[in-house]
């Protein structure tokens, strides 16, 4: 009876498993919806897109430290309309986002934003 007769198995599955994280990666990076670009400035309301009736608007941010320097907590105060209707509120920390009809908004940075409308020589606003 041979001992290791299953040992050269392991090789296979080692690289099988490496060869479906890959394709994981490359399936996730293509159909995955995600707008690293999405920013709400705060008091604003931002449409979704996407094909969606889904507004976000982000009433406070905070940020907070602890005395030594490091920071303790990003804050963001969210509310979600769906078709001009708010539908969920709520505060979305790093690491936990909100959901709502498989969209997950996350808190992923901050920093100064400007709202701003252009307009042409008549004061109709284009964008």
């Amino acid at each position: 009876m041979d001992k290791n007769r299953f040992s050269r198995f392991g090789t296979f599955f080692s690289h099988l498993s490496i060869i479906l994280i890959l394709v994981g990666a490359i399936i996730g990076g293509i159909w995955r919806l995600s707008d690293p670009g999405f920013i709400v400035s705060e008091g604003a309301i931002r449409d979704l897109g996407m094909g969606t009736n889904i507004s976000v608007g982000l009433e406070h941010f905070a940020d907070e430290y602890y005395l030594e320097g490091p920071p303790k907590d990003f804050r963001s105060e969210l509310v979600i309309y769906d078709n001009g209707v708010e539908v969920k509120r709520g505060t979305v920390r790093v690491n936990t986002p909100m959901s709502y009809k498989g969209f997950r908004f996350h808190q992923s940075f901050f920093g100064n934003t400007a709202v701003m409308d252009v307009r042409d020589k008549n004061g109709t606003v284009l964008f």
